[in-house]
């Protein structure tokens, strides 16, 4: 959160969901208008999960852990995931 602040921008324009639900996850995966980008952190059961469900912008990854940032919003290539 530190970056952020020192971009000068609001602490509140990130928000971390510590959660391994799901059924929260697939529900997050399908919230168009209400989340702008979801950056995914996990294994193959998860990448999967977001492959198959995501109906907003993601920043994919094929194995493990990822963290992205950009200074540009994200460009779709397919409906669902972005590389």
């Amino acid at each position: 959160m530190a970056g952020l602040k020192a971009a000068g921008l609001p602490q509140d324009a990130i928000q971390l969901v510590p959660t391994r639900d799901r059924a929260a996850v697939t529900e997050m995966l399908r919230a168009v208008g209400v989340i702008d980008v979801i950056v995914p952190r996990g294994g193959k059961g998860l990448v999967g999960l977001v492959q198959a469900e995501a109906r907003v912008p993601v920043f994919a990854h094929l194995e493990g852990s990822a963290t992205s940032t950009s200074t540009r919003p994200p460009t779709r290539q397919r409906p669902g995931a972005l590389s």
